[in-house]
């Protein structure tokens, strides 16, 4: 409890249980493993530009990701911003991989993901930003105010027409109790330690929502791929409040780490910014339950609930009771 009143010293104890944990496992597993994909993080991304003409850009992009964030300097924005994310939280068709340079999980289903219309808005032809997987990355990519994370997730949207990419970030800090995070409980169990090898496909209850802070703001740039070919087609997303993970979950996901590029951490340092600015939109997403009969509900960072209708969730802040 008393963790709570010294948030200093809980992010001291948390940073040396970290170290602790990386170091555990880079003493277990190999040093010397190619990763599945040609590329590894062993060098921090360095020598990718000369792997491939195709990566060029990961040395002379003007947008790469990932980024510093620093939340003064941060700006607000005006407009309400509101994220509609679509998720499914019933049985869902899953499958868990590991790449040797990540722990990846495969979605099928109807996930989809809205942004403000001036940020994009997808072609009459498309069905718009859908969920295609998620991954980890420890520590973090992103940072915030000059901290790193254990780790953070990465939820990847593509617009199957434009090729758009649209990615939300969410942090994970280490829980102050030691307690596993129980969404992540119901995957975890199935990553593999082998790099190049899948989980059989899984297919049970998974609340992706539960995956999201329940306070929800969030910062947003136009970025790039943070892996090869570091493509600067990217809109991010990323959650201010991070969600608890334990140390045993932590220790799960360098495991698999360890035994696939041979490195204990798969995180690309942060790049320039380069005249970017990143917008902070205070508590502007919904979540949407895709999986149960209309009208849907929705949720907004203060627990508000809406009727999510045909045409997509409100915008405003007041509740609205039924549809059109």
């Amino acid at each position: 409890m008393w963790l709570t009143w010294l948030p200093g010293i809980r992010m001291a104890l948390q940073t040396a249980l970290f170290l602790f944990i990386a170091a555990v496992v880079m003493l277990a597993g190999g040093v010397d493993c190619d990763a599945g994909p040609g590329w590894n993080h062993i060098l921090g991304g360095t020598d990718w530009a000369g792997l491939s003409a195709a990566n060029a850009i990961c040395d002379n992009g003007q947008k790469q990701s990932p980024v510093a964030i620093e939340d003064s300097a941060a700006v607000p924005s005006s407009d309400p911003g509101a994220l509609i994310i679509t998720w499914n939280s019933a049985l869902i068709d899953f499958q868990v991989q590991n790449l040797g340079v990540t722990v990846q999980v495969m979605i099928n289903g109807s996930n989809t993901l809205t942004v403000p219309s001036y940020i994009y808005t997808p072609p009459a032809n498309s069905t718009g930003l859908t969920l295609a997987q998620f991954h980890f990355h420890t520590p973090s990519e992103y940072t915030l105010d000059g901290e790193y994370f254990p780790a953070e997730v990465h939820f990847v949207h593509k617009d199957p027409v434009t090729g758009q990419l649209a990615v939300i970030g969410v942090f994970f800090s280490l829980s102050p109790d030691d307690s596993d995070n129980p969404e992540l409980g119901t995957f975890f169990p199935n990553i593999t330690e082998d790099a190049g090898t899948n989980s059989e496909a899984i297919r049970q209850s998974l609340n992706l929502n539960s995956l999201l802070p329940a306070s929800r703001s969030y910062y947003h740039l136009s970025g790039s791929l943070t892996t090869p070919p570091c493509s600067e087609n990217v809109l991010w997303f990323v959650m201010k409040n991070p969600l608890d993970i334990s140390s045993s979950q932590l220790m799960k996901l360098q495991f698999a780490l360890a035994h696939g590029e041979g490195s204990r951490v798969n995180n690309r340092p942060v790049q320039p910014l380069n005249g970017r600015t990143i917008i902070l939109f205070q508590g502007n997403v919904q979540s949407c339950d895709s999986s149960s009969l209309l009208p849907n509900q929705c949720y907004n960072a203060q627990g508000t609930t809406f009727v999510c209708c045909p045409g997509g969730c409100p915008s405003s802040p007041t509740s609205v009771p039924a549809c059109a």
